[in-house]
This record gives C-alpha cells, structure tokens and sequence, in this order.
C-alpha cells in the first residue's frame, strides 16, 4: 500500500499513476492512497477505513505476539469513521499526541503506543516480553516509549522479561504473580533440560502451545518420554494447552 507522497517519491508521474489504475495494477482505497493487487488484506483494510493500520493489527504483522483480538481491524487517523463500519474497525488512541499517518502500517514502536490502550494488563506485558525476546526493541527502548504514560503502564515494564518464549507463557506467568505463587522460569533440570515453569521445589508446568508441541507425532511423543523422565527424577510434570490457559482459566488455578 503506497501514499501519494511515497509514490512520488519514487519518481511515478501523475500519469503513470493513472494508467496503472486504468490496468489494474493499482487501485484507489481512498483519496492520496493506492494498493498492489498483493498488498495485505489486512492493512488494504485499516487504509481504506481512512488511516492506517496500528496497534494489536500492526503489531501481529510485525510478528510480535499478541492476544487474540477476534477479525477487528486496528485503524488510527483522523478520518477513520470514512470507511468500513465498526463491528470491522476499531479506532485506536495512544497517550500524547498522534504522530503523522505516513506508511499504511506503524513500526513495533508506534503500534506497540496504541496497543497500551486496547490490552489489558497481561496483554501489554506479553506483547512487550514478545518485542524484547525477538529483539525487536530494546528495554531501554521501552522504558523511552513508556516514560510519558499513567505510573499504572510505565510499572508493568518491571513485569516484563525477555526469556520467555511464547505470549502464553508470559500470559502464565503475569497470572501467577497475580495470584501471589512465587515461581521460577525457563528452569534447566539436569537430567530432563530446560522447562516453562518450577513452582516450588517439584512442579513443573509446561505451557503447550498448538504451533509447536501439537504440530507432529514425534514432538508429541518427546514430550510424554521427556514427562516420564520427570516423574522418574521426583517431579510432578503438569502441561497446560493454549486453550486451557486462555478460555479455561478458573479450572487451571482450581
């Protein structure tokens, strides 16, 4: 997706413009913005809503993890109410002042300034333990990017760790420390190797995710023999599914 000022920037004349539009290599999502015929569906969207895609939308596109946010579009800009309805489109605000809608999708750090005021708590700090473990931010980064929001925000960045590898961990264990249940994570065992979570001196807590330990036979089956080792040394192995955690949560904590 391309703005105007980017087209022309790229040295296309008014007229090529057109005669792409008129071939069907461009098309008009809305006054000053144009789309290839492969441009994501998803910021063709935000665009043609009258901004640009930002926030959890943006955020997913870059890689970074994010909680499920159903098939809403996040959009920010001044004229976002001229396209799409809202049950598709979600207007999204940020603390301070919004910065100018110059590409169709906001880097980690503009979307990631959105997001904090559509997730919850557990949500911001997942996303975040997600841009530190990827590298796409540094801590200090987000410590800058924070440091003009509520006390509330800028303090859940003493939340936030760079080790965990999935957002449903971080998910698990921001409920943890909720609950007050003290715990250590990414734990070598001798003799079973790294695990999710130790709580206390013998529960070990695996949190599945689908993509990984659901995606054949034989990481399923490394599992079971890598739990039977754990019984064998005096662990209690205990592993939590993806759908458990996010849908199921008062029967995990019972």
């Amino acid at each position: 997706v391309f703005s105007w000022a980017e087209l022309t920037r790229r040295d296309f004349s008014q007229a090529q413009v057109r005669r792409m539009v008129d071939a069907g290599d461009l098309r008009l999502l809305r006054r000053g913005w144009y789309a290839t015929s492969y441009a994501d569906p998803t910021v063709v969207s935000a665009v043609s809503a009258g901004g640009v895609c930002t926030c959890a939308s943006a955020l997913d596109l870059h890689g970074v993890w994010v909680a499920p946010f159903g098939d809403l579009v996040h959009v920010r800009g001044r004229n976002v109410a001229a396209g799409g309805s809202a049950s598709t489109h979600h207007a999204c605000t940020r603390y301070g002042r919004a910065p100018r809608e110059v590409y169709p999708l906001d880097d980690v750090a503009t979307a990631l300034q959105y997001a904090v005021r559509c997730l919850g708590d557990e949500g911001i700090v997942a996303a975040c333990d997600s841009v530190l473990h990827q590298g796409l931010l540094e801590f200090t980064d987000l410590q800058a990017l924070f440091s003009s929001m509520p006390v509330r925000i800028r303090r859940l960045l003493d939340r936030c760790a760079d080790c965990l590898d999935s957002g449903a961990e971080s998910i698990f264990g921001f409920r943890l420390t909720t609950l007050g249940i003290a715990f250590e994570s990414q734990v070598e065992i001798p003799g079973i190797g790294r695990v999710d979570f130790l709580i206390g001196k013998r529960l070990i807590v695996e949190v599945d995710s689908v993509a990984y330990h659901d995606k054949s036979p034989e990481q399923r089956e490394k599992d079971r023999v890598r739990d039977e080792t754990a019984h064998r040394l005096g662990y209690i192995p205990w592993r939590i599914s993806y759908k458990r955690l996010m849908f199921t949560w008062d029967e995990v904590v019972d």
